[in-house]
Order: structure tokens, then C-alpha cells, then sequence
């Protein structure tokens, strides 16, 4: 079984783990000033749809705090990053 069949397979909860392992991972090299650890690895992606499921994934603790938060642009735009940049980055953003 490939890799990508394999993370097809996974509950959406294994997803978030270790999306929010990645995260925590990259936050750490960031913290403790070795930035020059993180990796970059460019990949075809769906940024809109990346972008979309931080505002679904940020939107119960926004709401607690009562604070708008939406996502308004292309439903779907083709890109190439590393998600897990873009992640950490918007994860960094939204939680200052």
C-alpha cells in the first residue's frame, strides 16, 4: 500500500494529530532558534482548500473569543508550497 493510499485511509482525527504534531514539531525548531532545521518540500496543492480548513479548524476557538473569522476568496487555486509552511505560518498568524 502506497503512502498516499495509507493517509486516504486515516480518521479524520489521526489527520489533525499529526498535522498538529508537524506544527508543534516546527514550532519548536522556531523557538529555539534553529529555523535553519525546517525543510521546505514544495508540493501541487489546493491553496484555497488548505486555507479553508485552518478557518474550519481555528473557527471554535474564534468564536469563543468572538472574533470573525472567514475565509473569502477563489474556491479553488493550484499552487505549489509546502503545506505544512503554510500551515505553521497561518497557525502562527492566528494564534498572536
Amino acid at each position: 500500500m502506497t503512502d498516499d493510499k495509507k493517509r486516504n485511509e486515516r480518521t479524520p482525527l489521526e489527520h489533525n494529530v499529526e498535522r498538529l504534531l508537524g506544527l508543534v514539531d516546527g514550532l519548536l525548531l522556531l523557538a529555539a532558534g534553529q529555523e535553519g532545521k525546517l525543510k521546505l518540500s514544495p508540493a501541487n496543492c489546493d491553496l484555497a482548500g488548505l486555507l479553508k480548513g485552518q478557518v474550519v479548524s481555528w473557527s471554535p476557538l474564534a468564536e469563543r473569543a468572538e472574533v470573525d473569522l472567514s475565509y473569502e476568496g477563489p474556491g479553488f487555486f493550484e499552487a505549489q508550497v509546502d503545506r505544512a509552511a503554510i500551515e505553521r505560518t497561518v497557525t502562527n498568524l492566528l494564534s498572536n
